[in-house]
């Protein structure tokens, strides 16, 4: 299989109202995928000699990662991102690859933590969305 680049990567987000509404973010320049660790917890004590000792938390802790897109003031993406941050809520996600002449797709749920738009005087409008995973993603081979 040769190598692929990200383009024409989708990526998705639920409205927030309609059950099952993924609405498809627009002007995309960075599809980050989602990742999560594990926390480390110490387990060493006094006498614990030469290096200390871990084990994994129970519970993964989700990674903030940012999508980087063009700005359209009061596009559907802006208004959907503004609603977004401003709920604090989990919502649905889908990622659609593009791999040969197929697609993977990588499903879950985030947050979205913030969403700052950029408005330069000589460049475009940019926008950046913090996104927070905050479940375990499904992947599997497109539809």
């Amino acid at each position: 299989m040769a190598v692929e680049t990200g383009h024409m990567t989708e990526f998705h987000l639920h409205d927030g109202a309609s059950p099952g509404a993924l609405v498809e973010l627009a002007e995309l320049l960075e599809v980050p995928l989602p990742a999560g660790a594990a926390d480390l917890i110490e387990t060493s004590h006094m006498k614990t000699e030469g290096f200390k000792s871990y084990i994994n938390a129970p519970l993964k802790e989700g990674e903030e990662a940012d999508l980087v897109m063009n700005y359209i003031p009061g596009s559907a993406t802006d208004v959907l991102l503004r609603a977004a941050k401003a709920a604090g809520t989990a919502r649905a996600y889908r990622i659609v690859l593009v791999v040969g002449a197929g697609t993977w797709e990588i499903t879950g749920s985030l947050i979205v933590r913030d969403y700052v738009r950029s408005n330069p005087m000589g460049d475009r409008r940019t926008a950046t969305a913090r996104v927070k995973w905050v479940d375990a993603e499904t992947e599997a081979a497109g539809e």
